[in-house]
């Protein structure tokens, strides 16, 4: 390859800074995303006062299943 060339194709761009931080933002924005939903969900299942049976779906007993008819 000629040496013209490939320092053309080898010095920094002048928005190059952006295009890299992207990724970063990108990744970073979605990992909070992911810990809020997660945090979100472990303070729902965590609940243990006498309202925390309300909210949760009941388990149907196995008499009443299909499976035992």
């Amino acid at each position: 390859m000629n040496r013209n060339v490939l320092a053309l194709l080898l010095r920094p761009a002048p928005g190059q800074n952006s295009v890299l931080a992207l990724p970063v933002v990108a990744f970073g924005v979605v990992t909070a995303l992911v810990l809020t939903v997660i945090g979100g969900a472990q303070s729902f299942w965590g609940w243990t006062d006498e309202y925390a049976p309300s909210t949760r779906p009941s388990r149907p007993s196995r008499s009443s299943s299909w499976w035992s008819r």
